[in-house]
């Protein structure tokens, strides 16, 4: 029964390691006072502008993606939490959503100078010809190859090099997808769409044979429409995916203030970025039946242990008890041939 107790123990300590590491990582509620110090251009400038307007896309997940209510649109994920946490740190910022559809729509509108900031879209075109700006890096994630198991095959085709000139890829626009098929199979059929869930439902659909994307927004595709038959390529070289906030390049005094606040972000506030980012992360299936068939053989062999161990003390107590019986029954003869 100690060892018993003891699993107990074991299992409670466990529990409580892991409801404190939830709590950790929790979003930080700050009250608003400025943690950032500006100079006084960098505060004329803020207060000249009045709101700051960010472009987001809304199918984006797990760094900004839209969900429904009966009578409002709500914004979630990683890069709104960061605009929050931002807004907690300087009073001065005040930012405005406006939603796009597609890259082409993000890039007229930074050109036509009615945006200022655009959260994590890569947009190399705007980079490459000066209508934007990065900031520092404030998240890194690693992308996969995404492709239908029926195209197993085909991808040792794209790999090795050979006969690939009917392989299709769906990658989002003006992505890094876009520029590491181009340029490292520059032989593949490449469809541009404009979303991650166009290029999941192209895969699906069998309209295209693989894209590349990050894990966690794979896993978030995959636990929400239950997508059968599709796995990310995770033994493959993974791609190094920094994310960064876009500055409109008319705004250089801007993409000083948006750097500060990005160093700002502390080691708790990472914490639960992280979280977020984790919680969509994609796991292979067999790879999750794997890790509970451990746990099932692991917690029979316990079992079987406390079972075998409460019958062989159970099974030593009866023979104690015969024992004793039987050593009973001779004394209590031989006392009674003495007599």
């Amino acid at each position: 029964m100690k060892i018993f107790a003891k699993l107990l123990v074991l299992i409670f300590m466990l529990f409580m390691s892991h409801a404190m590491a939830d709590a950790w990582a929790q979003p930080i509620k700050t009250k608003k006072i400025d943690k950032i110090e500006l100079t006084m251009e960098m505060k004329q400038f803020l207060y000249k502008k009045k709101n700051t307007i960010v472009i987001v896309y809304t199918d984006f997940a797990p760094y900004i993606y839209e969900t429904y209510t009966t009578n409002n649109k709500v914004l979630h994920g990683i890069s709104k939490d960061l605009f929050e946490i931002f807004e907690s740190k300087l009073t001065d910022i005040r930012f405005e959503w406006v939603r796009v559809p597609n890259t082409q729509a993000a890039i007229k509108l930074l050109q036509t100078r009615k945006a200022d900031l655009i959260y994590n879209i890569d947009l190399q075109t705007a980079l490459e010809n000066d209508i934007l700006t990065s900031t520092n890096s404030y998240f890194k994630s690693k992308a996969y190859p995404i492709i239908h198991r029926t195209n197993l095959s085909k991808w040792e085709s794209v790999k090795n090099k050979n006969g690939i000139f009917d392989v299709r890829a769906a990658v989002l626009a003006d992505s890094y997808g876009e520029n590491y098929v181009s340029v490292v199979y520059p032989e593949v059929n490449l469809t541009v769409v404009d979303s991650p869930s166009d290029a999941i439902a192209k895969i699906v659909s069998r309209s295209a044979d693989f894209t590349v994307m990050d894990v966690s927004q794979f896993g978030y595709y995959y636990d929400l429409f239950g997508i059968q038959n599709v796995t990310a390529l995770t033994n493959e070289p993974s791609i190094d995916v920094d994310k960064f906030i876009g500055v409109a390049a008319h705004e250089p005094m801007l993409k000083e203030i948006m750097d500060k606040l990005i160093t700002s972000i502390t080691e708790k506030e990472y914490a639960h970025l992280q979280k977020i980012w984790d919680e969509h992360k994609y796991e292979e299936p067999m790879f999750r039946s794997s890790i509970l068939t451990i746990i099932l053989f692991l917690l029979w062999i316990v079992i079987n242990n406390l079972l075998w161990y409460y019958v062989c003390v159970k099974l030593e107590k009866e023979t104690d008890k015969r024992v004793t019986k039987k050593w009973l029954s001779i004394a209590t003869i031989m006392a009674d041939d003495k007599i």
